[in-house]
């Protein structure tokens, strides 16, 4: 009911919420812009997608697996398990909300010779900058592969 003022001659006028709170206009979408641009920024983060791929056997293995050679092979893998791997960062670009293209392929033995151990894709704060800023046009994303040692 403080929206809704009585006047000296009983007319009942209406006020907008921000004029009560003492606010002019242009400050009140100033800050429905600076809440909108803050959750869209805060909430942006939230697109990833994780995979993890088995290590390739050693290759000793591949021959005969009761071998002594094998067995070095594979304790040799183990105690490097531990170990982080090398991290490619790959940009990957995409348009029309990341309709098109419908997929790329990334050759990890390129990046990767012992083999990927995990890809991250997700969307980083500069990738969902330029997604805003072109209204989704442009929708970027980033791969992260982690390779083996």
């Amino acid at each position: 009911m403080k929206n809704i003022i009585k006047t000296k001659n009983s007319k009942l006028t209406f006020r907008f919420p921000y004029e009560v709170a003492g606010l002019k206009l242009y400050q009140c979408l100033i800050r429905i812009f600076l809440l909108s641009a803050f959750c869209i920024f805060f909430f942006e983060e939230c697109r990833h997608a994780w995979v993890r791929f088995p290590q390739n056997p050693p290759q000793p293995c591949q021959i005969y697996q009761q071998s002594n050679e094998c067995k070095r092979a594979l304790e040799e893998q183990k105690s490097k398990q531990g170990e982080p791997g090398k991290i490619h960062t790959i940009r990957q670009k995409y348009y029309f909300f990341g309709l098109y293209p419908k997929e790329q392929v990334v050759d990890a033995s390129k990046f990767c010779p012992e083999g990927p151990k995990s890809a991250h894709q997700f969307t980083s704060f500069w990738d969902a900058l330029w997604e805003q800023l072109t209204f989704t046009v442009y929708s970027p994303q980033t791969l992260e592969l982690e390779c083996y040692p």
